[in-house]
Parts: structure tokens; C-alpha cells; sequence
């Protein structure tokens, strides 16, 4: 259970922790309206990455086959805990407020770490608070769109889970990942239309979609390389996002 003990893994693996910055940066180039405070940028980055690896920190210590990584867990701990808090304290009230729910949703997914269900959901609403934060730290609220791309968000976790899954002879896995691509594929609509969006971010869209039809296809023999899909789908989505703003 080594790999417990590296917080990013590549550190790991980078593509779950592109997954997790992605809907932040979402958040915050929409929020900014294409043009983001480098500073604001930064904070974010630093401090949803250092959250991110703190989480997983946390998971690993209570799992009683890494204890005797135990001094250099606290360590880590520590450190990324300190950074944290540091990129936290550096924002507005109102995001500081908003960060103590985020914190409790943290706390009970680390209670639940037995639960998978509910150790799922909550976990699915934890990583993808700081979307919401963004939007509190940049526009002082939270308006509708600021709620789409945090459901959008959470729906790409769910897909992450259930692409992980063995489908084999019973094809409910497949009917729920694709009830939740679906389900994606409009918000990631809304999410476009609501914020004005131009041509670009809808070709974006276009290609998604392909790539939603290949993730269907090649699920039985390719699980992997679908979870790994997700990672360029962000990708083109940002791209979409940047361009919209920008030409």
C-alpha cells in the first residue's frame, strides 16, 4: 500500500488531480469573465492542490496497513494543512465562510471512509466545493451558473467512479454511466449558455460528445483508457472556455 504515502501520485497520477483543478478553473474564468487576477489564480491553484493531497493524507494515515508511515504522514500532514490554511485566510470573509461547510463535508467523508456509498457521495461534494468558492471569493456571491458548474463537477465524479467499475455480463454500470453523461452533457450546456459562451465552447461540446460515444464503445475492454478519457475532456472544455473569452 506504498502508493498511499504520495499525495499526488505524479507525482501518482496527474490526471486525478487535473480533475480535481479543472471545475475551479472553470469557476474562476467565468467568474472573472476571461480575465482572472493572477494572484486569485494562484491562491486557488495552491490551495486546491494542497487540499487535494492533505484529503488523500488523511485517508491513507487511517488506514491501519500505512501506520508505520505515521511520522512522515503527520509531517505532510502538516505542511499541506499549513499551506491550506495560509490560501484560505488570504481570501475574503464571505470565502471563509463558505470554506467552513466545505470542511464539515470533509470531516464526514473522512468519518465515512468505511461506507463507500456515502464515503462516495460526500467525497463527491467536498472535491468539488472549492468551485463554489470561487465564485464567492470573485463575484462576492453565488449565483445560478456558480451552482451548474458545481453540479457539473459532481457529475464528473460520479462518471469517475462508475468508469472504474468491471461491467462483465451485468450492463447497469453502463446504463448508469450513461444516464450520467447524459445528465453532464446538458449541464455543460446550461453551463455555456448561461455564461455566455460563444462557437468555440460548443465545437468544444461537439467533440465531447464524440468522445462521451467512444467512452460507450469502448467500455468493456477499456476501462482504464475511459477513465482516462475524462482528463482530455476537461481539457478541451477549458481550451473551449479560453477561446470563447478570448476570440
Amino acid at each position: 500500500m506504498t502508493h498511499h504515502l504520495n499525495p499526488i501520485k505524479a507525482y501518482d497520477r496527474p490526471s486525478d488531480c487535473w480533475l480535481v483543478i479543472s471545475p475551479v478553473l472553470w469557476a474562476i474564468w467565468i467568474a472573472s469573465i476571461g480575465t482572472p487576477k493572477v494572484t486569485m489564480l494562484m491562491l486557488f491553484l495552491v490551495g486546491v492542490v494542497s487540499a487535494f493531497a492533505l484529503g488523500r493524507l488523511l485517508l491513507a494515515f487511517m488506514d491501519h496497513e500505512v501506520r508505520q508511515a505515521k511520522t512522515k504522514h503527520i509531517e505532510m500532514m502538516a505542511l499541506y494543512l499549513v499551506i491550506t490554511v495560509i490560501c484560505l485566510l488570504l481570501l475574503d470573509w464571505t470565502t471563509i465562510c463558505l470554506s467552513v461547510l466545505g470542511l464539515l463535508f470533509g470531516f464526514f467523508t473522512l468519518l465515512t471512509h468505511k461506507r463507500r456509498l456515502l464515503h462516495d457521495l460526500l467525497k463527491m461534494l467536498t472535491i468539488n466545493w472549492p468551485v463554489v468558492l470561487a465564485f464567492g471569493a470573485i463575484e462576492h456571491q453565488i449565483p445560478v451558473i456558480a451552482w451548474i458548474i458545481y453540479a457539473a463537477a459532481c457529475s464528473l465524479t460520479l462518471l469517475q467512479l462508475l468508469s472504474k467499475r468491471q461491467v462483465h455480463k451485468d450492463p447497469s454500470p453502463l446504463m448508469l454511466y450513461a444516464f450520467f453523461q447524459v445528465i453532464r452533457f446538458v449541464l455543460l450546456i446550461f453551463m455555456g449558455a448561461f455564461s455566455g459562451q460563444n462557437l468555440w465552447y460548443f465545437v468544444g461540446l461537439l467533440i465531447i460528445l464524440l468522445m462521451f460515444i467512444y467512452q460507450l464503445i469502448r467500455w468493456h475492454d477499456a476501462t482504464k483508457r475511459v477513465y482516462q478519457v475524462h482528463a482530455w475532456v476537461d481539457v478541451l472544455l477549458m481550451l473551449g472556455i479560453l477561446l470563447s473569452y478570448h476570440y
